[in-house]
């Protein structure tokens, strides 16, 4: 997969903005989801594609956006064992818009934020798992604060397949009174 520096894409069409306010959402959707409850949707219902949201997966901070290491590393031994196949944003896109085939048992994980334990942490179990990843980063924060990846943690991740995306410029609110080309500053700048 190609490395691409989110803070200097050129140009602009509809079908990339397109594609990537799906990202967006499925990133929002990804956030209201806890693990169980998207697994227990698809498989019970078989209903839609389980996505996963994580921001920091560590053993030193304890809040709600924080997954203990063994945690998260349990989960991903259990996707495995149930035969879950990681997807990317692009093969999701893909599948929406045209109907391109995913694998019997799909699944998208994310994170949010690109912080440095995603790297140390959880890149080492998904690369254990065979397991692909979307990290969608605060772009100004890479390589400026220790919490959070640099730009060689980042090239070696795109190196075996982790997707990165923009979860904005510097982590502002994109809500009115925000306007419209602040919001498209924070997001393709």
């Amino acid at each position: 997969m190609q490395l691409i520096n989110i803070n200097k894409l050129d140009g602009f069409d509809k079908k990339s903005n397109r594609k990537k306010l799906i990202r967006n959402i499925i990133t929002l959707l990804a956030f209201l989801l806890p693990f169980g409850f998207a697994i227990a949707i698809y498989r019970e219902c078989n209903y839609g594609i389980p996505v996963l949201n994580y921001h920091q997966v560590n053993d030193e901070d304890v809040n709600l956006l924080t997954v203990p290491t063994e945690t998260f590393a349990q989960q991903m031994q259990y996707l495995a064992d149930e035969g879950y196949v990681t997807i990317s944003p692009d093969q999701l896109y893909e599948y929406i818009t045209t109907g391109a085939p995913l694998p019997e048992k799909p699944i998208l994980i994310t994170f949010d934020d690109g912080y440095e334990d995603n790297f140390r942490n959880a890149y080492p179990i998904l690369k254990e798992h065979g397991m692909q990843a979307t990290i969608f980063l605060i772009t100004d924060f890479v390589g400026q604060f220790d919490n959070y990846l640099n730009w060689s943690e980042i090239v070696e991740m795109s190196e075996y397949g982790i997707y990165f995306g923009s979860h904005t410029l510097d982590h502002e609110e994109l809500t009115p009174p925000m306007p419209p080309e602040e919001i498209y500053r924070q997001l393709y700048n």
